[in-house]
Order: C-alpha cells, then sequence, then structure tokens
C-alpha cells in the first residue's frame, strides 16, 4: 500500500494547473475523469451534489451550505480547492477532513482501480476521482461541490445535476474562459444540467441573460437569490447570527435561497441551523481578520486570498465598513495568470502603501512588475523578497490600531497565517 507521504510525491508528477498555469496550454476535457470514475463503478452518481461555480464568493457559498445541512443532521461531502496548508482540506466528510491513512487509499484505488496516470491525466482529475469515491465509500446524504476553474470543461462537471449554485461572475482566467462577460458566464453555466435546478442572483446584464439562456435550453428551473446591495444586512430576520460584512451578506443571500430550494426536494434545514453553521464555521483565507500585538503596537489584519477585480472590490467595502475609509497598508503577491493591472485598479486607491511580495512559485509575478502595476494607483509602493519580510514591513509602516491586509493570492496563505499567529517568531 502506497503511505500517505509517497501518494502527495506521487501526485506531483501529475500535471498540476494550479502551480503551473503560465506554462501549461489550457486544454480541458472530461473525457479523462470520466474515463477514470466509469472504471471506478461512477460513484459521483451515488449521491446528490450541491454544485458551485462563479468568479467570486463561490468557496464562502460552499462553507455556509455545506454547514448548515450538517447542523441539520445530513452527512455531508465537501471539497473544495486551493488547500491552505493541509492537501487534506480539500476533501471532508462532516467537516472532518480525510486521514492520511484514507488519502494514500483513495489515491491507490484512483491509480490502481481508476488507472489514472500521470501522463494521461492531471492532478486535479485524480484529486477529484479521490473525492468521488472517498464519498461514495462513506454513504453521504449530499455532497457540496466546489469546481476548479470554469465550470463546462472542470473535471467536478461530471456529477449528475441536483442544483447547480452560480456565485457573481467577473473578469478572471481570461486566456481560458474568454474575454468577456458573456464568454466566462457561459463557461459557468456548463454546470447547470437537463431538468436540473440553478440558484444565483442578479448582477449584469449580460450575465443574466447567458443564465437565462442556459436555463431555459437545458429546461432547468431558475431561482434568483433575494437582492442584497452592497452594506445590506441579512442578519436581521436570522435570529442568532453573528455581524455579517458587505461581502459575505451577498454569499449568505445565494447560499440561504440554495437551501430554501434544497429544503423543497429533500434536505430540509431552518434558519437556526444556519445560525449555528455561521457561528461556527470558519472561512479560511475569505475576509478573515486577525489582531496582531508586537511590543506597544497592536494591528488589525485582514486576510483574504481574492485575486480578481469583483474580489478587490468586495475588499474594499468590507475597509470602508470596518475602518470607516481610512488608508490601508496592504502586502500583495499574485500569480502570473491573474489580472494585476486590473487587481490594482480597484484596490489600489483603497492603500497608503503598498508592498508587493516576491512568492516562492515559477508561476508568482515578479514583485518588480507587480509593483508596476501598483504604481499607477497608489503613490507609496515597495518591493520585498518574500512574505513574512513583506509582512514585518508592514507592520512596521502601519500606525498603532490601524489596519493592514494581504490579499492576492491563496498560495502564501499559510505563511501569513502562521505570521499572524505566531507574531513573535
Amino acid at each position: 500500500m502506497t503511505s500517505y507521504t509517497q501518494a502527495l510525491n506521487r501526485l506531483d508528477d501529475f500535471s498540476n494547473f494550479e502551480k503551473k498555469a503560465h506554462l501549461l496550454k489550457p486544454v480541458f476535457s472530461l473525457q479523462g475523469i470520466s474515463d477514470i470514475l466509469a472504471r471506478l463503478g461512477n460513484p459521483q452518481a451515488k449521491y446528490p451534489c450541491v454544485h458551485v461555480a462563479g468568479t467570486v464568493g463561490k468557496g464562502s457559498v460552499c462553507f455556509i451550505t455545506e454547514a448548515t445541512l450538517r447542523a441539520a443532521g445530513f452527512k455531508t461531502g465537501l471539497y473544495i480547492s486551493p488547500h491552505i496548508r493541509d492537501i487534506r482540506e480539500r476533501i471532508r466528510v462532516n467537516d472532518k477532513m480525510i486521514s492520511q491513512k484514507d488519502f494514500a487509499r483513495m489515491y491507490d484505488a484512483v491509480i490502481g482501480k481508476g488507472k489514472a496516470r500521470p501522463d494521461e491525466h492531471t492532478y486535479f482529475e485524480a484529486l477529484t476521482a479521490m473525492a468521488f469515491e472517498y464519498f461514495a465509500e462513506k454513504e453521504i446524504d449530499i455532497a457540496v461541490i466546489e469546481t476548479g476553474l470554469g465550470g463546462r470543461l472542470d473535471s467536478t462537471n461530471v456529477i449528475p445535476g441536483f442544483l447547480s449554485v452560480i456565485t457573481r461572475i467577473g473578469h478572471d482566467h481570461k486566456a481560458v474562459l474568454g474575454a468577456t462577460l458573456r464568454a466566462i458566464a457561459g463557461e459557468k453555466a456548463g454546470i447547470i444540467k437537463p431538468g436540473a435546478h440553478l440558484v444565483t442572483l442578479r448582477q449584469h446584464a449580460d450575465v443574466n441573460d447567458v443564465l437565462q439562456q442556459a436555463c431555459r435550453k437545458q429546461n432547468a428551473a431558475l431561482t434568483w437569490a433575494a437582492p442584497n446591495p452592497a452594506g445590506a444586512r441579512i442578519e436581521n430576520d436570522i435570529p442568532g447570527i453573528f455581524h455579517t460584512n458587505a461581502f459575505y451578506s451577498e454569499n449568505l443571500s445565494i447560499a440561504r435561497t440554495a437551501l430554501d430550494v434544497l429544503a423543497d426536494i429533500g434536505f430540509a434545514t431552518t434558519d437556526a441551523h444556519l445560525a449555528k453553521a455561521l457561528n461556527t464555521t470558519v472561512f479560511p483565507a475569505r475576509m478573515q481578520w486577525h489582531t496582531v500585538a508586537r511590543g506597544r503596537k497592536t494591528v488589525r489584519v485582514l486576510v483574504d486570498a481574492g485575486h480578481n477585480a469583483p474580489a478587490a472590490k468586495a475588499m474594499k467595502r468590507e475597509l470602508v465598513q470596518e475602518t470607516g475609509g481610512a488608508p490601508v497598508t496592504a502586502v500583495i503577491g499574485m500569480m502570473r495568470d491573474k489580472d494585476a493591472a486590473a487587481f490594482m485598479r480597484a484596490m489600489g486607491p483603497a492603500c497608503r502603501t503598498i508592498i508587493c511580495a516576491q512568492l516562492d512559485a515559477p508561476r508568482a509575478w515578479p514583485a518588480a512588475e507587480l509593483a508596476e502595476f501598483a504604481r499607477r494607483h497608489c503613490t507609496d509602493v515597495r518591493i520585498a523578497p518574500d512574505v513574512a519580510n513583506a509582512m514585518d514591513a508592514a507592520f512596521k509602516t502601519t500606525v498603532n490600531k490601524g489596519t493592514l491586509i494581504f490579499t492576492g493570492t491563496f498560495y502564501a496563505i499559510d505563511r501569513v497565517l502562521d505570521w499572524a499567529e505566531n507574531p513573535g517568531a
């Protein structure tokens, strides 16, 4: 039997778009994952799935939906990406990460019976097949599945139709999904299955039109989430809910609507279950606040992995709400396939200082090039050789009781959290 460490090492032999998007030709197909799963007996067909796509907010909607279903007593599976500190974060049953032993067993199943091969399949295909096989083995009641990239040709899009959820759509992954909102929405709409159900929110007219047309073509029901203007509050009508920020209010509205639809098709939950979920669930790297004290100075730190213009706009709303619009210090690192110009255009005006961190990844924007985008929208832009140095510099720059943020990528969040949780290290 393969050990956990061996499984991790061998997974690295598979083509990994997450790490090498700047090098790999963006060619996607459902054939590879379909072949693996067919040889495994199509485990993904053994339980209903809530399938979530979108440009921003899909992770939060997944967490809220899964946690509420679990609070109501359903045995849940959750598949998300990417991970922050441990690859096993991606595959969970009743919010418990897959064990190292089971991770290795699922790898063996996918490589053995599933015949996944590094020269034929991708890292994400292998992980997705492992998750689906694990959920079937654990006999879950329902799974919540987050798309990795896009929707139509994403490896997760082999699940049967049940409930699809599409969050806010914006410009991201243009080289793969298309340059216009209509094109991107068309790719996301690919998760809508014949005769199934879509929950989404009204947004840009082009997006609304594409999603409505897709539902008509697939004879799928469409439910719009309740309108929720930026800054609105949803907690007023959910007893016991904690304070939510503007960003989460929109995602909460989408999740709550999805839960209402699920209640009508056999998965009943209540607002009490939703309140419990929200009060006990951690949303890693999504509008995550920390307080860091060193010496006589205390600084609030916002950690958010947003890496596109819609995410940057949501962060600005959160910062205005929390700081009254006072300028902040930002540490930003980004991957080269992200639209750094658009991100800085949205984020830069909210910042007094931006420190561009060099990330330890071949796929990352060089800090000096990232700084050029930042200087178009912020007068004080600096460069740091790594994330730890950038965070130290940002802390020194930020006034006592001020605010600094880290944003732009998932792929250094583990180091930022280590820094925030161990400020004296």
